[in-house]
């Protein structure tokens, strides 16, 4: 996926990295099924290419794309570890995300997050439906590249 993506950033406009794709991978990979009958397996893992960072690399590099939005999702110290994301991955924006929250986040259809701008502005979205937060998401973007909805 890397190399798909870095391939596309010279047409790129904006990017949204909505996900990773892993954080980690398993450090050696079984060639055959792992069997119940043999126990619980350990697994030990290494860490893959963080997708963003090489993002960041390019942009810095070169310019593009224009505009680029990561995700923090977060179990805790949120806005913290969403602001060192977003300067350490030169986004322009990065979407906050407490995981650890009942009514929002990964297994539920509504989601509350913090838009945070590489200018330090924070905005808090209530509660809301993950189609509006997408929306918003979006609207922030235009805003950057000089749009509107109306465009």
């Amino acid at each position: 996926m890397k190399t798909a993506v870095l391939k596309s950033l010279p047409d790129t406009t904006a990017l949204i990295m909505a996900a990773a794709v892993a954080d980690y991978r398993p450090a050696k990979p079984s060639a055959q099924k792992v069997k119940k009958s043999s126990g619980i397996p350990e697994i030990s893992l290494v860490g893959t290419t963080d997708i963003l960072t090489a993002v960041a690399a390019e942009k810095s590099k070169k310019g593009y794309p224009t505009v680029t939005v990561g995700f923090a999702a977060e179990s805790h110290d949120l806005i913290n570890n969403a602001r060192q994301k977003l300067e350490e991955k030169n986004l322009d924006l990065i979407v906050a995300n407490d995981i650890s929250a009942e009514d929002s986040g990964i297994a539920v259809d509504d989601n509350r997050v913090t838009i945070i701008d590489a200018g330090g502005g924070q905005e808090d979205l209530p509660l809301m439906d993950k189609f509006d937060v997408a929306q918003h998401v979006l609207e922030r973007v235009l805003g950057l590249l000089g749009l509107s909805v109306n465009d």
